[in-house]
């Protein structure tokens, strides 16, 4: 399906594989999007609900998916229409994002007591929250720093366990259903908070004191040092290490060290919202290393800050001149250069085998494509990539193809999809919403911005004629504030990509409570080859679907609160199989089965 060479025989039937990265912001949106509502707070309510703390909100969820689905036509997430319609769609994403906070409040208050403080807020420390309750909505247990913000009456004391991040004094409006709004002057906290192990699908609470959660813990943190040649941050999983001249290099548990680089490349783009186009003879840019400097110093996260700077002109010119009809205009990059500022947060999790990488600048320049480079040590022959509930093995060969096409054609494909990552030379490549990847040589290039003014160009040097209305599209440019989120972890077992990938997004949920949480195992999976991908509650009972990534048929025994005696296998639309039931699931190869519980 990523076949384009028979375009000239069925109409002109172009791929299109520019959409990929046209107005990537979308992308970044509907991936948190999709992850908030699919991975917490769907299986959240999945498991209050059940233990009777609160109704589930069918009403509520119907309507953020249908704001979440309203921004998917294929015109709308790839980002090509006219610039009305996005600005409409982080509309929509706002209005979905308002349902779950206060989704995410009305979790909160079904953990405090409502008898003796209904009169205040569910964050108001005068509760006296004395519990740290920590939700795993992931199939398996897991351990690692969950970000989260409270209030308090003064400054929190210093603990191993908690790393604040940002605290400031703020005159906060407190206000809820049924109480009468006020104001109080507290201390806002921001940061990051230990939660000790929690069961996969289920939930634990510690005992909190003064901003501090009281639990034993012998596994190592995260701390940061420093000197003249090199800046280092480590785990005890990984140690990652920045040279004076800005090069990074990880080291494994196992002494492997891997030379990663993390170059920032700018290049022209020619093209429109449907394709990239290359400039001739156009010269990449690489942005110059300025400094490197601790960011946090632990004991949770730790992180090394550099700094970027890159000319890139500030658009693509087009010579003067009338067009005849199917003539390639001439175009260039403009001789006037912008400076831009880009600084990227390197950073590890303290018991976390992942890499961090945040990156954000001021795009100030038009029609050009930034990317990051990687080196993965060897050449790239072959990528497995995420797709829609699958990996995708891709032979890459990088043969070189000639510019321009003939009319009715397509460049060849040089640019692929992936979902949350890729795997190449026994690594992973983590995103949050950059699904568009390449490969030369040594390294993979992940885009962060594909800067466009046009929707479609009536003939390109990549395509060999029009694929849609000749519109100016100006803040496709994607102007202004860009931030990007992305990852790199060794991976010496394929197996473990997709538990890297949820430690990768996070899959633990927060809150302080008056009164402890009993430990919920509400869902256990005894093949731990399987992942969760989904739990919700259909209006009678919770519905639980379980992904087999691997190439062999997987039983799964289900047990815990949730499936205590029977399931019934699903179809995906919920009509249930003629199969007897029983807690036992069959699941084939590379099969997405649905399990029912008991209503």
């Amino acid at each position: 399906m990523r076949d384009n060479s028979e375009a000239k025989l069925f109409e002109r039937a172009y791929l299109l594989p520019g959409v990929l990265s046209t107005r990537l912001y979308l992308k970044r949106a509907n991936r948190l999007a999709e992850h908030r509502i699919t991975n917490i707070i769907e299986p959240l309510f999945t498991l209050l609900s059940a233990e009777g703390k609160v109704k589930y909100p069918h009403a509520e969820l119907a309507r953020a998916w249908e704001l979440l689905l309203q921004n998917q036509p294929h015109d709308s997430i790839c980002g090509c229409s006219v610039d009305e319609v996005h600005r409409e769609m982080m509309v929509r994403t706002d209005s979905f994002n308002n349902i779950l906070d206060a989704l995410e409040r009305r979790a909160r208050l079904s953990l405090n007591d409502q008898s003796s403080s209904g009169h205040l807020s569910d964050n108001d420390p005068a509760r006296n929250h004395n519990h740290l309750t920590i939700f795993n909505l992931s199939g398996q247990d897991q351990a690692y720093p969950v970000y989260m913000s409270w209030y308090s009456e003064e400054k929190d004391k210093k603990s191993p366990n908690v790393q604040i991040i940002k605290t400031e004094k703020r005159d906060e409006l407190f206000s809820g259903p049924g109480i009468t709004p006020y104001y109080k002057l507290l201390q806002y906290n921001e940061g990051w908070v230990w939660p000790g192990t929690v069961p996969g699908i289920g939930a634990t609470s510690v005992p909190w004191s003064k901003g501090v959660p009281k639990l034993t813990d012998k596994v190592a943190g995260s701390n940061a040092t420093s000197t003249a040649d090199v800046k280092i941050i480590t785990n005890e999983l990984l140690t990652v290490e920045v040279s004076r001249d800005g090069g990074i290099s990880a080291i494994a548990k196992d002494g492997q060290r891997y030379n990663l680089d993390h170059r920032l490349q700018d290049v022209g783009d020619g093209g429109d919202t449907y394709n990239f186009d290359p400039l001739p003879n156009d010269v990449p840019v690489e942005a110059k290393f300025i400094s490197a400097k601790i960011g946090s110093k632990g004991p949770l996260v730790s992180s090394i800050i550099l700094n970027y700077e890159i000319e890139i002109p500030d658009q693509v010119i087009q010579a003067p001149g009338d067009l005849e009809p199917n003539e390639i205009p001439q175009l260039s990059r403009s001789t006037k250069l912008v400076t831009h500022k880009i600084q990227t947060e390197v950073s590890v999790r303290k018991n976390v085998p992942i890499v961090f990488f945040e990156t954000t600048w001021d795009n100030k320049s038009k029609d050009h494509r930034l990317e990051v480079l990687l080196n993965t040590g060897r050449a790239v022959k072959e990528t497995l990539s995420e797709n829609h509930f699958s990996l995708v093995k891709r032979q890459h060969k990088n043969e070189a193809f000639e510019l321009p096409v003939e009319i009715g054609t397509e460049a060849p494909i040089d640019r692929f999809p992936c979902q949350r990552f890729f795997i190449t030379n026994d690594q992973i490549f983590l995103n949050t919403g950059l699904p568009e990847y390449t490969v030369n040589g040594n390294n993979v290039a992940i885009t962060l911005l594909r800067s466009v003014s046009l929707l479609s160009r009536g003939r390109m040097r990549t395509r060999g004629g029009g694929a849609g209305p000749h519109l100016p599209t100006p803040e496709a440019n994607c102007l202004g504030p860009n931030k990007t989120s992305y990852a790199w972890a060794p991976l010496p077992n394929h197996t473990d990509a997709y538990n890297i990938a949820e430690q990768f997004e996070g899959r633990l949920w927060a809150c302080l409570s008056q009164t402890p949480i009993k430990q919920l195992d509400m869902v256990r999976l005894n093949n731990q080859a399987t992942r969760v991908i989904s739990l919700h509650n259909d209006g009678n009972a919770p519905v639980l679907r379980v992904l087999n990534p691997t190439d062999q048929i997987q039983e799964i025994k289900l047990s815990g609160n949730l499936f205590k005696e029977r399931v019934t296998a699903c179809c995906l639309n919920g009509e249930s199989k003629k199969e007897k039931n029983s807690s036992t699931l069959c699941v084939h190869p590379f099969e997405l089965a649905t399990a029912r519980g008991l209503s």
